[in-house]
C-alpha cells in the first residue's frame, strides 16, 4: 500500500514572465521598443517588406510581412531564404484561460505513441490524480500572478515516491485576452493598424485588442472560406461559430483604436483542431525538447483526445481535449518533508499576434488579423520543510 502524506499548501499557477528561467532570447519574438510595442518599419508600412524576398516578385509567395524577428532569428518553414520578416509575432498574453480536466503525477510514462497519424489512448495506470474534474475547471492565468486550481481550504494527499512524469488534460479551446500596441520604428511615432469594423480612413490607431471571436489553428472549417471534408459540421460539433481571419473590416478579428480598449474587449478563442501540417489530422506529437522555456531537461509530448478524456481523437470534429505529458531533467519527489506543491504554467510566448497585409505598394493597410494560441509548458515545483520555504 502506498504511504500518503498530506500537503496543506495549494496548487498554484505562477506564470513565468521575467524570471531567471526565461532570461534568454526566444525564437519567434518580434522587435519591440522598451514599452513592449511592436515595431513596424517604413518598408513594412509601404508594404515592400517581404517574408520571402527570394520569391518571384508579384507571386503569392512574396507577400508583405510587417513584423521583423529580433536577435537575427529567421523563419525556415515555407521560406526559401531570408525569413527575417513575418506576419505573426510571439509574445506574452495579458490573460490566458485554460479549462483543466486532469493533472497527475506518474511513475511510468502515460504517453503511448501511435503510428504518426493516429495515436494510442494514454495509459494513466501508474498515475495519481492531483486534480480531476469531469466537467472541467476554467483557470484564468495572468503574468506574475497566482491562481488556485484547488478549492479554497483544500489540501493534497499525495503518495510518497518519485515521479518522472507529469500529465494534464485540458480543453483544446484555448482563450486569450490581449491588448497590443504598435509603433513606427523609424521615428517612434504612432503606427496605424486596422481592425474589425474599420472604415479604413482613420489615423493613429496604434492599439489593437481581442474580441469574442473563435478561430482555429489550421484555419479550416466548413462554410467559412476554406472547405475541407474533415471539417464538415465542425461548428455544430464544437458549439461555436468559427470566423475567417485576415484582411478587411470583416476578417480582422481584433479591433483597433487610438485610445484604450472598448467595452467589447473580451477573450478570443483559438481551437487547436489538429497536430501537424497541411490540415492533416495528426492526433499526437512525440516527445520534443522545449529549450525556449529555459527549464533544463524539459520534454513534452501531446495527444488529441475526445471529450470522454480517454479516447484518442480521430477527426477535427471529435478532437476536444489536449493531453500533455512532461518530463524533466530531475524527477518530482514527494517525501514526508514535502509541504508545498506548485505548477508554474509558462505562457512566455503563448500568444501569436497575427497581421495581414495583402498585395504590395504604398497605401496597403496592415490589419490586426487574429491572436493564435501557442504551446504552453508546465514546471512542477515542491517545497520541503527543511529548505526555509524555497521552491525546487
Amino acid at each position: 500500500m502506498l504511504k500518503k502524506f498530506l500537503i496543506t499548501f495549494f496548487i498554484y499557477f505562477a506564470v513565468f514572465m521575467a524570471s531567471t528561467n526565461f532570461a534568454m532570447a526566444y525564437e519567434g519574438e518580434c522587435e519591440m521598443n522598451p514599452d513592449s510595442k511592436i515595431k513596424i518599419s517604413a518598408a513594412a508600412i509601404a508594404a515592400v517588406q517581404f517574408r520571402n524576398p527570394s520569391a518571384v516578385a508579384g507571386t503569392s509567395d512574396q507577400y508583405p510581412a510587417p513584423f521583423k524577428y529580433s536577435d537575427a532569428y529567421e523563419e525556415t518553414e515555407n521560406v526559401e531564404s531570408g525569413g527575417a520578416f513575418a506576419n505573426h509575432c510571439k509574445t506574452q498574453p495579458d490573460f490566458y484561460m485554460v479549462k483543466f480536466f486532469k493533472a497527475a503525477l506518474c511513475r511510468e510514462d502515460p504517453f503511448v505513441e501511435g503510428d504518426g497519424t493516429l495515436g494510442e489512448n494514454p495509459d494513466y495506470s501508474s498515475c495519481f490524480d492531483v486534480f480531476k474534474d469531469i466537467a472541467g475547471k476554467e483557470i484564468e492565468i495572468e503574468p506574475d500572478g497566482e491562481t488556485n486550481l484547488l478549492e479554497e481550504g483544500d489540501g493534497l494527499l499525495l503518495p510518497l515516491g518519485t515521479y518522472p512524469f507529469f500529465a494534464v488534460i485540458v480543453s483544446n479551446h484555448l482563450k486569450i485576452k490581449h491588448t497590443q500596441k504598435y509603433i513606427n520604428g523609424a521615428d517612434n511615432s504612432r503606427a496605424n493598424l486596422y481592425g474589425f469594423g474599420d472604415n479604413g480612413i482613420h489615423t493613429e490607431h496604434d492599439t489593437c485588442y481581442t474580441l469574442n471571436k473563435v478561430t482555429t489553428y489550421s484555419g479550416s472549417r466548413d462554410g467559412h472560406g476554406q472547405v475541407d471534408f474533415r471539417y464538415v459540421g465542425y461548428d455544430n460539433a464544437h458549439t461555436v461559430t468559427v470566423v475567417d481571419s485576415g484582411s478587411g473590416s470583416g476578417n480582422a478579428t481584433m479591433k483597433c483604436t487610438d485610445g484604450e480598449p472598448g467595452v467589447d474587449h473580451a477573450y478570443a478563442t483559438e481551437i487547436i483542431d489538429h497536430f501537424g501540417n497541411n490540415k492533416n489530422i495528426v492526433s499526437e506529437i512525440a516527445y520534443e525538447p522545449f529549450t525556449e522555456t529555459g527549464i533544463p531537461g524539459l520534454n513534452m509530448a501531446a495527444t488529441m483526445l475526445q471529450d470522454n478524456n480517454e479516447t484518442v481523437a480521430t477527426s477535427p470534429n471529435n478532437a476536444k481535449r489536449i493531453a500533455a505529458f512532461f518530463t524533466y531533467a530531475e524527477p518530482i519527489i514527494i517525501t514526508e518533508d514535502t509541504v508545498g506543491f506548485k505548477l508554474n504554467f509558462a505562457t512566455t510566448l503563448a500568444v501569436s499576434v497575427d497581421a495581414s497585409q495583402e498585395g504590395a505598394g504604398a497605401g496597403r493597410k496592415i490589419w490586426a488579423a487574429k491572436v493564435g494560441a501557442d504551446p504552453f509548458t508546465i514546471q512542477v515545483q515542491t517545497k520541503t520543510r527543511r529548505v526555509s520555504g524555497a521552491w525546487r
